[in-house]
């Protein structure tokens, strides 16, 4: 599904206005809604696909990740704002993702999957991604789920353990993607 830019902003209003109520986390998610205002209005149109733009928007919150790469589980325990940091950045690189995964599927295939696990499952069957990738990579959406609606009963070290792993199958479904943009 391709939203409007309009709506976009509509729904960003709204959630500001909820969270509202908490300064600090209220300005985290205006950062990230100037991030994504910003990136819609630079998304160029592919033929209807808008994956090869979207991936270089992926590397770029992979690079933001990348500063909390060495921190160690302990960190993590410890910190709550370190800890919603990495859910909030491992949210919107696993987001790309599946939008990714989404714009390819329906611009290039008319497929409109309604799991996440089917999208995944749906690139490696069209070629899109390595069956490697896959076996990798299945299970995001199940856990990005788990990030998005537990809010306080993440597992630390569920998180610490996925949030690890991202720095190689994160950067290798990019690549794979543009590989095969370039293919097409």
């Amino acid at each position: 599904m391709v939203l409007k830019k309009e709506v976009v902003l509509e729904r960003l209003k709204e959630l500001d206005t909820v969270l509202g109520v908490c300064p600090k986390i209220s300005s985290l998610v205006r950062i990230s809604q100037y991030i994504v205002v910003a990136k819609l209005a630079s998304l160029p149109d592919l033929s209807g696909c808008r994956a090869s733009s979207t991936t270089t928007f992926l590397d770029r919150v992979m690079e933001e990740l990348t500063k909390y790469k060495n921190k160690r589980l302990e960190d993590l325990t410890k910190s709550l704002s370190m800890r919603w940091t990495i859910e909030r950045g491992f949210i919107a690189a696993a987001t790309l993702i599946f939008d990714i995964a989404d714009h390819i599927l329906s611009a290039k295939f008319g497929i409109y999957p309604e799991t996440y696990a089917d999208s995944l499952k749906l690139l490696k069957d069209k070629g899109v991604i390595s069956p490697d990738l896959y076996q990798k990579i299945k299970g995001l959406g199940g856990f990005r789920n788990i990030l998005v609606h537990e809010y306080l009963k993440v597992d630390v070290d569920e998180l610490y353990e996925n949030f690890q792993r991202c720095f190689k199958v994160f950067p290798q479904f990019s690549k794979e993607v543009q590989e095969w943009l370039e293919r097409t």
